[in-house]
């Protein structure tokens, strides 16, 4: 259960957001941090089940990604890497529940030579196929990459079938949460003359992002938590820190609840996303410092006003 939002703003510059909200049948975690940024111009944002997009991430990171390809092909590899997870569980799946791994399968035969019954293969085939539950929820393993290209950024969503897909949009949603973000980026995209979408203004576009990443934890199950906000600008790249990426959300909750003027929400992001500047300092500003302060405090804590 997660959201994952990516935008190309322009050829140089792309942001992502993921939420930190995870599960098991028993509880639900605010810990996951399910994006993260290589090389400083590949970000990639994973849903599905943690362990197996956390193991995937760390191979690419510690040996596939080479910041010297093109975005397509560090995601055939991040591709590569998710389908080689997908068989190593089917085969130990297939390993614990027959005692045989995938190649004695194939084979009709155990290591040693002796056949496998056909009512034995039958009732495998199940497994083999990805089409029990644990194969079905594998299956649904996704990333959504952005990176920067020498002439362009580009989007792709990477899955354990097929290729790397690129985006049409110059967005992208993933997860749980991908019909309410995207709804929210759709209509942002829309209210962009169409000759400026490949220049998107970068404070717009991760406001944007936030927004979507927003709503879906409103209405979507499985969604919460602070997000990880990251983005690549030019030559700056950052990941943002964790207080950091818990203000810029107050600040585009309170925006949207008209509680302080767009002006002054997207001063407050710039300062906090390209200027660096400490969130409390910001914080002071945006909130504290403001007439209607309680106002703001309450709306951030669930009461409704005025």
């Amino acid at each position: 259960m997660t959201v994952i939002t990516a935008m190309r703003f322009n050829q140089n510059s792309g942001g992502m957001v993921a939420d930190s909200q995870g599960s098991n049948t028993i509880r639900k975690y605010d810990l996951f941090v399910k994006s993260a940024l290589l090389g400083g111009k590949f970000i990639l944002g994973g849903t599905g089940s943690s362990d197996v997009l956390n193991e995937a991430s760390k191979r690419l990171s510690e040996n596939g990604y080479d910041s010297k390809l093109s975005t397509y092909d560090n995601a055939c590899k991040l591709s590569e890497i998710l389908l080689e997870a997908y068989r190593e569980n089917i085969n130990e799946q297939m390993r614990a529940h027959f005692g045989f791994g995938v190649g004695e399968y194939i084979s009709g035969k155990l290591a040693d030579g002796t056949p496998i019954g056909i009512h034995v293969l039958q009732s495998a085939e199940r497994l083999y196929g990805g089409d029990d539950r644990v194969g079905q929820r594998n299956r649904a393993n996704e990333f959504v990459v952005i990176g920067q290209d020498e002439n362009d950024s580009k989007i792709f969503s990477v899955s354990v079938v097929g290729k790397p897909t690129e985006s049409s949009l110059p967005f992208a949603t993933a997860g749980s949460g991908y019909d309410e973000a995207d709804k929210v980026l759709h209509d942002f995209i829309k209210s962009v003359p169409r000759d400026d979408r490949n220049n998107i203004d970068f404070v717009n576009g991760m406001s944007a992002l936030i927004r979507a990443t927003n709503r879906a934890s409103e209405l979507n199950p499985g969604v919460g938590g602070i997000p990880t906000i990251s983005y690549f600008n030019g030559e700056r790249s950052r990941v943002l820190p964790e207080q950091d990426s818990l203000l810029a959300t107050e600040i585009v909750k309170v925006s949207d609840g008209k509680l302080i003027s767009e002006t002054e929400s997207l001063q407050s992001l710039e300062n906090l996303l390209v200027d660096g500047s400490d969130f409390k300092s910001i914080e002071e500003k945006i909130f504290w410092n403001k007439n209607n302060f309680r106002e703001i405090m309450e709306f951030l804590r669930g009461y409704r006003v005025n």
